[in-house]
């Protein structure tokens, strides 16, 4: 009996005390939640991309259940993030921090119709999180959380004139790992959600203003997560 109550104990406590696992990219996306809730959660660095994040996601909940452990309760990412929005689009001061509705992987050549998606990538073009139900708060309100869709693309889009980049969603957030991270835990059962900041606007300016802004930025998407882990909705500092 007593072995029993440990190895519930040893399950209960994997991921945490929360069950959750969170993800980044790189490590000052996460360390203020590292040194504040390390008891509550768990950790994973995925690396630079949505291949990257794929692999490593999928290979560290591999091993979970090579342990005998069950799959985290939730998986969440928190990193930082460009944003493009529509011409004439609301902006307010970077940075500042949202939460994700959907994950997609965006390709330009299948916007521009010079290349297509199978049926089966139809399918799964479109990756939803937990809060894409929430209908979230609208543009028109810079001082609320806004919750948008996420897209990844194989590098940091320059043009944002680009016309193919504004037809489906208008307002969108562009980060390198969210639609890799999405589709592991889809592919596992296991519900996800995102926190990110706002680092930047998409365009030529993005990586100078992401220099300047990315730290901020992380700080603002862990505050988010923060709050989440205690049930607020809130972006107050940790």
């Amino acid at each position: 009996m007593n072995g029993a109550v440990a190895l519930i104990a040893k399950e209960d406590t994997y991921w945490g005390t929360s069950g959750i696992l969170v993800c980044s990219a790189w490590e000052p996306e996460q360390r203020v939640l590292r040194e504040r809730l390390s008891g509550e959660l768990s950790f994973c660095l995925l690396g630079v991309g949505s291949f990257a994040a794929a692999s490593c996601l999928s290979g560290r909940l591999a091993e979970s259940r090579c342990r005998g452990h069950a799959l985290p309760r939730e998986v969440w990412f928190v990193g930082t993030a460009g944003l493009l929005l529509p011409s004439g689009g609301l902006r307010r001061a970077l940075p500042f921090a949202v939460r994700v509705a959907s994950a997609t992987w965006f390709d330009v050549l299948v916007a521009q119709r010079r290349s297509y998606l199978t049926s089966a990538q139809q399918e799964e073009q479109v990756l939803k999180s937990l809060d894409a139900g929430s209908g979230g708060p609208g543009l028109d309100d810079p001082n609320d959380v806004w919750t948008l869709p996420c897209r990844s693309t194989w590098g940091i889009t320059l043009d944002p004139s680009e016309p193919t980049l504004h037809q489906g969603e208008g307002c969108h957030l562009e980060n390198l790992e969210i639609y890799g991270f999405a589709k592991v835990c889809k592919d596992h059962g296991v519900p996800w959600r995102a926190f990110v900041g706002v680092s930047n606007w998409v365009g030529e300016q993005a990586h100078t203003q992401w220099k300047e802004h990315h730290v901020a930025a992380s700080e603002m998407a862990q505050a988010l997560a923060y709050a989440a882990v205690f049930g607020g909705g809130s972006s107050s500092k940790p």
